[in-house]
């Protein structure tokens, strides 16, 4: 049988310029409490380290430097059931309090919001979209103009494998 699983708190604060939203936390990460934590199948900290120039080891470095760059990091979902790391096994979803981001990125300088995963099938794409025009029809608000969102694919899996190069320049091109 499948448990509850739990996901990981936003990091995001008043200086928080590109917030970086995925889906859900992977297995690695859940258990570790840290997002990315699974450095043999993601490259996420790899990009942070090559964009930025620096060595990262602990979890506080790495986040010590995406908040002097602005970064900050949100997850779709906060709980479901899901079958270690796949996204596409996510049932009984619960969102984040999609209020709560909103008023966060409306009253803050988040220029930015890269959407980590362009699958759509259960990634973060598909939720997000499906955010967006909820806040739409239901609250009668959109999002600012000045934010510009980058839909980015994943940097783990087969895909990301056979496109490395080219994903990872994406990525590159779209940090701040």
């Amino acid at each position: 049988m499948i448990n509850r699983q739990k996901g990981l708190p936003a990091i995001i604060d008043s200086d928080t310029k590109v917030i970086i939203i995925g889906t859900f936390p992977s297995e690695v990460s859940r258990n570790n409490c840290e997002y990315y934590a699974n450095e043999e199948k993601n490259d996420f900290w790899n990009t942070i380290r090559k964009k930025y120039n620096v060595n990262l080891c602990s979890y506080n470095e790495k986040l010590n430097c995406l908040a002097q760059h602005g970064i900050g990091l949100w997850d779709i979902l906060c709980s479901c059931y899901i079958e270690g790391s796949k996204n596409k096994t996510i049932q009984y979803d619960e969102k984040q309090d999609y209020n709560k981001l909103f008023e966060k990125i409306l009253n803050s300088n988040i220029n930015k919001i890269i959407i980590n995963g362009t699958s759509k099938n259960k990634g973060t794409k598909y939720f997000f979209n499906k955010y967006l025009k909820y806040i739409k029809q239901f609250k009668n608000v959109e999002l600012p103009k000045k934010i510009k969102i980058v839909y980015l694919h994943m940097q783990v899996g087969q895909y990301y494998r056979n496109n490395r190069e080219e994903i990872m320049k994406e990525w590159l091109e779209e940090l701040p």
